[in-house]
Parts: C-alpha cells; structure tokens; sequence
C-alpha cells in the first residue's frame, strides 16, 4: 500500500522483502542507496537487564550464552533490535554458521551504520521504541541506534501493537505526508484517525510516537 501512495506521487522505492530481507541486505542499503525514508515493518524487542545465573543452576546452556548475546548482554544496545530472514535458528538457540549475520540486527549493529541523509526511519514493529534508562544518558534502545546513525525522525512503539489497526495509521500517515503535509502534522493527523474509531481503546493507536 505505501509503494502504491508512493508511486503515485513519483518517489522511488525499493521493496525488500521475504528472504531477501537480511542484515546483509540492510547494510548495504545503508552503505549505497541512502534513503530518505527507512519503513521496517518485522518483530521489535527489548530485553532488560537480567542477573547471569551459572549453567550449574540451571537457565542458559553455554553455548546459548555464546550464541544469544541479544538476551544477556551488558550492553543494552545488543539487548535491542529487529528481525530479519534468518534470524529463527539463532533467537531459538540453535547454532549458526555466521556471526555476522544471524538475522537479528542489534541496535549495537545499527549504531554502526550511517544513514545522514535519512528524514525519517518507520519502525513498524513491536516495542521499538523500548531501551534501558542510564542516568543522564537517556533511552539506550534501538531508536538510539538509529539516532547515532544519522536518522532525523524515528516514529516506534511502545509495547506490542495490533496488526490491522497499525496497518490503517500507517497508510493514513503516509497518505498525508506524501501529499505535503510536514511528518509531524500527517503523523498527528493519521494518530487521531484510528483515535476517533476506538476512543474507548488507546492499546490502538497510543503506542506509536514520533521523536526527533
């Protein structure tokens, strides 16, 4: 639905999708096409900070300690991150041939990135907009990432969001902004839409918010 609002206006996409979708995929586009707009639409997470508890005790086995830095790590920018093509063997625990590129994209990996010229970056995912709180320093979480990558605007959520509904904000939010509105104004414009049709119901519509 968006390549269609976007060709309509004359913007150039490009669609990655299925097992094309992988980190490797992602960092070449960061590297090469420098795109205006990043929408990602996969499973978010976030997983806070946990006390490791010796493989004696039970929990982890060690190799899952070596394979899934993404659930244990101190950093929590390798505690946050999206899913890409692939990435079901490592988030199950099994082995994996590549350690560069198991299919989660870490927010330490997208910190690493370099998107400059980026207005906005779409993390139609689940939790995106979840991180760590560290004292002065801020949300360490993959919105962070993106910052530090370069992105103006980043629009993410804040807990697991409902399929259709996110479905009607988004097309609405594009719908506007690719006809003139400023991203802040169709983001507000598309919020409200799914607000008047379940007022009764914020889960809908209250869990996506746009930072800069």
């Amino acid at each position: 639905s968006i390549v269609k609002l976007a060709d309509e206006k004359g913007i150039k996409t490009i669609v990655v999708s299925g097992a094309e979708a992988s980190e490797e995929s992602f960092r070449i586009t960061s590297n090469q096409e420098l795109p205006d707009v990043i929408h990602i639409s996969t499973h978010g997470f976030f997983f806070p900070d946990v006390e490791p508890i010796p493989e004696s005790k039970g929990s982890l086995s060690a190799n899952a300690w070596t394979e899934q830095p993404f659930r244990i790590s101190d950093n929590p920018l390798m505690r946050a991150g999206l899913v890409l093509a692939g990435a079901n063997h490592a988030w199950s625990g099994d082995s994996i041939s590549s350690i560069t590129d198991d299919g989660i994209l870490t927010a330490f990996e997208v910190s690493n990135l370099y998107f400059p010229e980026t207005q906005m970056v779409v993390l139609s995912a689940c939790e995106t907009g979840l991180g760590e709180i560290r004292s002065n320093e801020g949300v360490y979480g993959i919105q962070r990432a993106f910052m530090i990558a370069g992105a103006d605007r980043i629009i993410m959520s804040l807990w697991q969001i409902p399929d259709y509904q996110t479905t009607e904000l988004m097309i609405r939010f594009y719908t506007e902004w690719f006809s003139g509105l400023k991203a802040e104004e169709a983001f507000n414009v598309a919020r409200n839409n799914i607000r008047k049709k379940y007022p009764l119901q914020p889960y809908m519509w209250a869990g996506f918010v746009m930072i800069r």
